[in-house]
């Protein structure tokens, strides 16, 4: 039996998962949401909240957490929460109460709905996007996405970009309505 119909090819793209190693390289982050991409200044919030985090646990004198602010850096504030508690410290004295201060978690806040780049703008030579990574050294450098389910295919194309240039990629989901948060038991970024 003969068919005259034409075979239909399709390219299907794939790119081995190598085991994910922890980042100890220098690490950028960038948001991907509804056609957009938009960097997150993740490392210059989470200094200015390491700086000051010691003068405004001396709230917690009179309450047992605080919830804090920092920023605005770029599109984002960061909220952080510092919680205190009660220890038992043995001393030569014997037992005694010590107030601790442990930093709780963080939240990134967008200022606006609407941040970044679109997509299409961004692959662009001469984009913010595209100049934030000439900038950086392929070699020593690990781009986090922080990707939304609306933009898992511009994920595909922006990993593509971003392997021929050599970086390594860490990729975190997040689901619609949850923000980009952290803390001193989450994870540290795998790459793959």
């Amino acid at each position: 039996v003969q068919s005259n119909e034409k075979t239909r090819i399709e390219k299907i793209e794939h790119f081995p998962s190598p085991i994910a190693k922890t980042v100890f390289t220098d690490e950028v982050h960038f948001q991907l949401m509804d056609g957009r991409i938009t960097f997150v200044p993740m490392d210059e919030l989470i200094d200015k909240m390491k700086s000051e985090w010691k003068v405004k646990a001396e709230k917690l004198l009179l309450s047992s957490n605080t919830y804090e602010t920092v920023g605005p850096i770029g599109e984002f504030r960061l909220q952080y929460q510092l919680a205190s508690r009660i220890v038992k410290v043995a001393t030569e004295m014997g037992t005694v109460d010590r107030r601790v201060t442990d930093f709780d978690h963080f939240v990134l806040r967008p200022l606006s709905g609407q941040t970044g780049e679109w997509m299409t703008m961004a692959l662009s030579p001469g984009s913010d996007f595209s100049n934030r990574l000439d900038r950086l050294n392929p070699s020593r450098t690990t781009v986090s996405l922080w990707v939304y389910p609306d933009s898992y295919d511009d994920l595909l194309l922006l990993k593509t970009r971003l392997r021929e240039k050599g970086f390594q990629i860490a990729t975190w989901p997040l689901q619609f309505g949850k923000l980009i948060s952290g803390g001193p038991n989450g994870f540290r970024a795998a790459s793959q």
